[in-house]
């Protein structure tokens, strides 16, 4: 039986249903936990896998142990199903949009949902968040998601009960920093910041006692711009990454955002050392130096 079920966890879901009729015994899914990503998407082109409209595919997705998640949710009744699956989750992408007016299908109501409605994912170790149109609140509860060591949201989001355990990874918006994320932030290996428009004084406290004590966490920030990090701190040196290949990397605003980041670096580490990603060319070097040394020389430092 073992051996059975351990060669069937090397198939993929859409093949691990296809293979229900071969006898009695694989048509037992739940006993063989799905390690890769099943996708829950409205449009399934890029997934070889149905949408989340098919009734035959969500019966597969009742019957199975499903460990990686990523879904789309964009109503009431996808977000309903989706609550079904999510207690045997280890690894969860959500993108949560409140489709709403004109964009709403006939008979759709927008998603709306208890504020600790991911607490019912509780062996979840990894949550990725996004939302978009959805004014709800949402709450992350340490109490309930025991092995939460991996979060990050492009949303605002209320902690409860933070326990101090080690966090791998936190990614956040410093729009909504909060001195609850201060707590987590402090026992974080790695943090990945952004912001949206305004970085809120508490993350500035934040940075400042990071830069004050030596001894603290995180080891690593990670600064992002939609998603995309364009530099990385750490105690020994900033290092910006080969990001001028891809074209939106150059427009006039996320120029700005790159200009405003490396602003708050240098006023408070002016002498911090400088590193190149190695996949930056010559080129992308002299771009980022074009960036960079009008900064430190108005503010009366050094350039590279």
């Amino acid at each position: 039986m073992r051996t059975f079920e351990h060669a069937r966890s090397y198939l993929n879901f859409r093949d691990l249903c296809a293979t229900r009729a071969v006898c009695q015994i694989w048509n037992d899914i739940r006993s063989v936990p799905q390690e890769r990503t099943v996708f829950f998407f409205e449009d399934d082109t890029n997934v070889d896998l149905p949408s989340s409209s098919d009734a035959n595919f969500r019966k597969a997705l009742l019957a199975a142990t499903l460990h990686k998640l990523h879904c789309q949710i964009f109503n009431q009744e996808q977000l309903q199903f989706v609550l079904q699956l999510l207690p045997n989750v280890k690894e969860l992408v959500i993108e949560l949009d409140g489709r709403n007016g004109d964009h709403l299908h006939p008979g759709e109501r927008p998603p709306v949902c208890d504020a600790s409605w991911i607490s019912c994912a509780t062996k979840l170790r990894k949550l990725d968040l996004s939302t978009s149109n959805f004014d709800g609140e949402i709450h992350v509860d340490f109490a309930a998601l025991k092995d939460l060591v991996v979060f990050e949201t492009d949303s605002k989001v209320l902690f409860d009960n933070y326990d101090g355990r080690e966090m791998e990874c936190l990614g956040y918006k410093c729009d909504f920093w909060t001195n609850n994320v201060t707590e987590i932030a402090l026992n974080t290996d790695v943090l990945r910041v952004s912001r949206m428009i305004n970085m809120d004084q508490t993350y500035n406290e934040f940075a400042d006692r990071w830069v004050r004590e030596t001894d603290l966490k995180p080891n690593t920030f990670e600064v992002n711009l939609n998603g995309l990090t364009f530099f990385i701190l750490t105690r020994e040196a900033f290092t910006v990454l080969p990001i001028f290949n891809l074209p939106e990397a150059q427009y006039t605003a996320f120029l700005n955002q790159y200009r405003f980041a490396l602003e708050q670096l240098f006023q408070r580490l002016p002498g911090h050392p400088l590193e190149f990603h190695d996949g930056c060319t010559e080129e992308m070097k002299r771009k980022w130096l074009e960036i960079i040394n009008p900064i430190r020389e108005s503010l009366g430092v050094p350039t590279y």
